[in-house]
C-alpha cells in the first residue's frame, strides 16, 4: 500500500492481516499520533527481524497489540459476515493462490519463502487451478 501515489492518509486504527513481516514497519508508517495498531498472525524466527525505531512508538504514543488467532466463536461471526456480504466484497481476492493437494509441498515452500502469504489447498481439484 505504501507505494501508492499519493501515500495513504494516516489512520487512527491500523490492522495488519497479511502476516508478512515487512508489513509491520509499513503499518507503523500509516498510524496517526496516538493511534492503535493491531498485528495478527505474524510468524517469525531468528534472522527475520525488521527495522523498528522504538522512539517512534513512544514519541507517537502508539498502542500496539498482537494476536495469534481468534476465539472459535469469532470464526462463526466472520463466516456469517462473509455469507451476508459476499455480493459486496470480493473475499476471493484475500486468497489469490489455490493449489491442488499434489501441490501442497510447493504451496508450503512458497509460504515459507513469503512468496505466497495465504495459499489455499483445494483437496478435490483435479485440473489446474
Amino acid at each position: 500500500m505504501l507505494d501508492q501515489e499519493p501515500p495513504p492518509r494516516p489512520g487512527r486504527f491500523i490492522f495488519e492481516f497479511s502476516g508478512a513481516r515487512t508489513a509491520f514497519p509499513e503499518g507503523l508508517g500509516m498510524i496517526k499520533e496516538g493511534g492503535r495498531y493491531m498485528v495478527t498472525g505474524q510468524i517469525d524466527g531468528p534472522g527475520k527481524e525488521v527495522p523498528v525505531r522504538p522512539g517512534f512508538i513512544t514519541r507517537q504514543q502508539l498502542t500496539i497489540m498482537g494476536t495469534w488467532s481468534g476465539h472459535i466463536a469469532e470464526y462463526r461471526k466472520a463466516l456469517d459476515f462473509m455469507k451476508n456480504t459476499h455480493g459486496k466484497y470480493d473475499f476471493g481476492a484475500l486468497v489469490p493462490n489455490r493449489y491442488r493437494l499434489d501441490q501442497a509441498t510447493e504451496a508450503l515452500t512458497r509460504m515459507r519463502a513469503q512468496e505466497d502469504i495465504k495459499p489455499m489447498l483445494v483437496p478435490h481439484a483435479t485440473e489446474g487451478i
